[in-house]
């Protein structure tokens, strides 16, 4: 199954369209999340299984149990909560086709966005056409030191646990109620709110990783290559950028496709060559699907990795 995602048009007319459907993939997870169908078509009443907060609890009740509308409506009042400039530039001309670059307003967006799926996510359980894809991706880790990036409600941290020794793990991730959640489910870990392109754990200068996963998040970055090169810098010799989403390129097309303001495609193999041989990415190597163990096509497991020289 695929997640519905909202389109946002100008304030006041925030319509939530028909993207993909009925569950929710957290963004680094590999986990589908059986919490809340999303934004989606007027007159569903579908009901999410287990407990919410207060605040999801209250528009549901309010909204007579339909999760649609009760998430648009919670989306709707969080962004009434911003300040006015901020909710102006994400509510700006331009309709639901015109892409916020990165900076704050994108970073608030993207939160606003991902909050709202948190609040409305009850239980998850785990999808068993991706625990062997979610397996590799751990596989192909190098040494124990990992910055997750986009790190959802840590989801992907059992297959860590599983395949990496001695793991040192930190995850982070720019929606601050993924972070209570994962920290809720994983106390014994390490995860911090923020943006990857500004946080300080991303400071080559204060810290180093023997690999840095964008476990279904590097879509969410307006200028992935931008985010890589950070990420490279921040890799110790012999260290790794794994770039993952176990339901695969596809997948993310029709999520960029359906969503262009919050969502770009995967780079392809010769993309990511082009921009190592280039020097946009300097002193690295492109490791294949192949070399990392997986013998399915891109574009339905996509997996490739980084390697600094």
């Amino acid at each position: 199954m695929l997640v519905r995602m909202p389109n946002f048009h100008r304030r006041g007319h925030i319509i939530f369209s028909l993207l993909l459907l009925a569950l929710y993939f957290s963004t680094s997870s590999g986990y589908i999340i059986y919490a809340a169908k999303g934004f989606s078509s007027k007159g569903s009443t579908s009901k999410p299984a287990g407990s919410l907060g207060k605040a999801a609890t209250k528009f549901l009740k309010q909204h007579k149990g339909d999760v649609d509308a009760a998430s648009g409506a919670y989306f709707e009042s969080k962004l009434q909560d911003m300040d006015e400039e901020l909710r102006e530039k994400i509510g700006s001309s331009g309709g639901s086709s015109e892409v916020i670059d990165e900076g704050p307003v994108r970073d608030a967006f993207v939160e606003l966005k991902w909050n709202t799926v948190a609040a409305f996510m009850s239980s998850s359980k785990v999808d068993k056409e991706l625990v062997p894809r979610l397996g590799v991706t751990a596989k192909a880790v190098s040494g124990s030191r990992v910055l997750d990036v986009g790190s959802g409600n840590g989801s992907f941290v059992p297959f860590l646990e599983e395949y990496v020794p001695t793991l040192h793990y930190t995850g982070l991730d720019v929606a601050s109620e993924m972070v209570k959640k994962a920290s809720a489910l994983h106390p014994k870990f390490s995860f911090s709110h923020g943006s990857f392109m500004t946080s300080p754990l991303a400071d080559s200068s204060q810290h180093s990783y023997d690999t840095i996963v964008f476990n279904a998040s590097l879509q969410f970055f307006f200028q992935p290559r931008e985010a890589l090169r950070r990420a490279l810098e921040t890799l110790g010799p012999g260290g790794r950028i794994i770039i993952t989403h176990p339901r695969g390129g596809d997948f993310v097309r029709l999520e960029s496709r359906s969503n262009p303001r919050l969502a770009v495609p995967l780079p392809t193999l010769d993309m990511l060559d082009h921009w190592i041989e280039s020097g946009d990415l300097p002193s690295a190597k492109l490791l294949s699907p192949q070399y990392l163990g997986s013998e399915e096509r891109l574009e339905n497991f996509y997996l490739v990795a980084i390697e600094r020289l």
